[in-house]
C-alpha cells in the first residue's frame, strides 16, 4: 500500500563504504536528492507530491 523510495543517498553510502571505513557523519546533498510521494485517489487518478526543502544526516559508527 506504501512504497517508499530514498534515491541518491543510498547509492552514495554504499559506494563510500565498499571504498572505506564509512565511519562518520553523512550530509544529503539538496541539489542532487528530492524528497516526494505519490498516492491514488480511489483507485482512478495518481496523485504526486514533493517537498522543496528538506535536509537529512546520517551516522555510522561501524
Amino acid at each position: 500500500m506504501t512504497e517508499t523510495t530514498t534515491e541518491g543517498a543510498p547509492q552514495s553510502t554504499a559506494a563510500t563504504v565498499a571504498g572505506g571505513s564509512g565511519r562518520g557523519e553523512w550530509e544529503l546533498d539538496p541539489a542532487h536528492s528530492h524528497v516526494g510521494f505519490t498516492g491514488t485517489q480511489m483507485m482512478i487518478s495518481t496523485v504526486r507530491g514533493r517537498f522543496n526543502e528538506f535536509s537529512a544526516s546520517l551516522e555510522l559508527d561501524e
